[in-house]
């Protein structure tokens, strides 16, 4: 007959510099399978199949979880040149566009964000090599391509290709191929624009901010 023994309070927490035999009760050695929060550990849930099963489609390049003001979930992910999403319906990913992402972004990182203005629900995704795209999420199967070019006037409406993420209601992106240490940031209320404007206050407008080599880690 095997002894059970309820250890209700896991005073010691995660030790992994004993052996299993050594350790204190109200102790573990490594909390496997287990979600470790801040007042207990909590068996983590199980993995689903969302979708169509193909292991022939290679690395999984990009992928996000949007969801709208009404609490409506859309799956996104990207690999080789395809955007696709999860249509929970049909339990199948789909194609929006055809290679949408074009041969230079095959295999690439993409990062996505999500943006929620008043205006509505919307999805972006960017990268140093694919296109610099918009997704509306009440139409979640087709996508925009904003992207525009700089033309020499930095107080025109411009944009980058890079990776991005949003936060203060406004777009923050690194990585551009022929500024890689820079930081760029686009204007307040608006993720595509990213002019200069010489009569920002505060920072405001501001169309790029310098930073000390390396990857930027993050963004508050």
């Amino acid at each position: 007959m095997i002894k059970t023994i309820t250890i209700k309070d896991f005073a010691f927490g995660i030790i992994d510099s004993l052996e299993d035999r050594s350790l204190p009760r109200g102790a573990v050695s490594a909390s496997l399978n287990f979600l470790t929060l801040a007042d207990r550990f909590e068996l983590r849930g199980g993995y689903k199949t969302y979708g169509n099963l193909d292991e022939s489609i290679g690395k999984i390049t990009g992928y996000i979880v949007a969801k709208t003001a009404a609490g409506v979930e859309w799956q996104y992910r990207t690999h080789g040149q395809k955007l696709e999403y999860y249509v929970a319906a049909t339990d199948t990913w789909t194609e929006i566009g055809t290679n949408i992402l074009g041969a230079s972004a095959d295999g690439k990182d993409i990062s996505f964000a999500e943006w929620h203005p008043t205006a509505g629900d919307f999805v972006y995704l960017n990268s140093p090599y694919g296109p610099f795209l918009k997704i509306n999420l009440a139409t979640p199967g087709s996508a925009t391509d904003v992207y525009v070019a700089l033309a020499g006037n930095t107080t025109v409406k411009h944009n980058y290709k890079g990776y991005i993420k949003i936060a203060e209601n406004r777009m923050f992106l690194w990585g551009y191929t022929s500024d890689p240490t820079t930081l760029y940031i686009s204007n307040v209320g608006d993720p595509e624009d990213f002019k200069y404007s010489a009569t920002r206050v505060g920072g405001e407008g501001d169309f790029y901010r310098q930073f000390n080599g390396g990857p930027l880690m993050s963004v508050e």
